[in-house]
């Protein structure tokens, strides 16, 4: 990148400190997201724009990936939501010479106050 006396010279191309557009780093992060491995990750950023980012740019991308997720996860519901498990099990019931096949559902959830109902 081009410097000046004043440091006031920014690219337009990329944001300041910036390495990777933002819709590469968002392909990558989306392999990331879809199982393809560290290594893998750096090999297709290779194929597509001739250099290889470093090990560490690649995990600085898993690593933002991950406390997004985090972030996710420990985000406060709305009030609304409610939980509810649905679950079912075959059985093979015996009735004298004749067996049928029987479908056992359970249901579990939690109703507005947090009291759990079956």
């Amino acid at each position: 990148m081009p410097r000046d006396r004043e440091g006031a010279f920014h690219t337009q191309v990329f944001e300041r400190y910036q390495r990777y557009e933002p819709q590469i780093a968002e392909g990558l992060t989306q392999m990331f997201v879809s199982g393809t491995s560290t290594h893998k990750v750096g090999e297709v950023a290779q194929t597509l724009m001739g250099v290889a980012p470093s090990a560490s740019a690649v995990s600085r991308l898993n690593q933002s990936l991950t406390e997004q997720f985090e972030k996710w996860r420990e985000r406060l519901l709305l009030a609304h939501y409610r939980i509810l498990y649905l679950d079912g099990i075959h059985f093979t019931v015996r009735h004298g010479n004749q067996t049928d096949l029987t479908i056992i559902l359970t249901a579990l959830g939690w109703t507005w106050t947090g009291i759990k109902t079956c």
